[in-house]
């Protein structure tokens, strides 16, 4: 989003009018596009660690938005010999992000690395007293309680090592097991996006989605947060 659109953006967007909805006095929209949960969840946590003597942990309420769990960071090494990031298609990084895909990329692992990193940072927030819900709004959850019949090698070979090294074999959690545990607010969004309505295949909600998006997501938390 060009910088000096940002902010009249942003008001239109679906965080700034649940807040709105929600009479919040501070909304942070820390989206980042492309790169998956990693950067999702640093970014919040930062973002908290670094304002905690201006925040009020127990009145603070972080909604995380679902995507795909194969989605990744690229660490691509650069002259000045520091790691930088990137998306795929980021014009730097392309040949970085290139021999990633075909010598590294391994979607099921990311799979089960998306869901510990996920009950990592949700175990995180609730121990600091942060409510945290999950917001599936592309219809990520049905997708991944069917995606571990596909995933098993990957699995076994994550669990078979855990077997070798130590004295007791533990089985990685199915995604079904895990996903039932999380606060997981679920909206319908037949019809919101660019792509369904013509505009190529921009996946991105047209602007009059995001009031009907926010009043949506209202309802469910006013009955899962009382």
């Amino acid at each position: 989003t060009n910088y000096h659109l940002k902010q009249q953006i942003e008001k239109m967007m679906y965080p700034s009018r649940l807040g709105e909805k929600l009479n919040l006095e501070n909304v942070k929209n820390l989206a980042v596009g492309g790169m998956g949960y990693p950067i999702h969840t640093r970014r919040i946590f930062s973002y908290l660690l670094s304002n905690q003597d201006k925040i009020n942990f127990n009145e603070t309420l972080v909604l995380l938005q679902l995507t795909s769990l194969q989605r990744a960071e690229l660490p691509i090494p650069k002259k000045d010999n520091v790691i930088h990031y990137c998306h795929i298609g980021d014009g730097d990084g392309d040949e970085g992000a290139s021999n990633y895909l075909i010598n590294n990329y391994n979607p099921y692992y990311l799979i089960l690395k998306g869901l510990y990193e996920l009950s990592l940072f949700k175990g995180w927030c609730e121990s600091m007293g942060i409510k945290i819900v999950f917001l599936d709004i592309l219809g990520k959850v049905g997708f991944w309680k069917g995606e571990e019949i596909h995933m098993g090698q990957t699995s076994e070979t994550i669990n078979n090592h855990q077997y070798s090294m130590y004295h007791d074999y533990i089985r990685y959690p199915s995604i079904k097991d895990i996903v039932s545990s999380w606060n997981v607010v679920t909206i319908e969004t037949k019809g919101y996006r660019f792509c369904d309505n013509g505009y190529h295949d921009d996946a991105h909600f047209v602007p009059e989605a995001h009031e009907d998006i926010a009043e949506k997501i209202h309802i469910e938390l006013k009955k899962l947060l009382k």
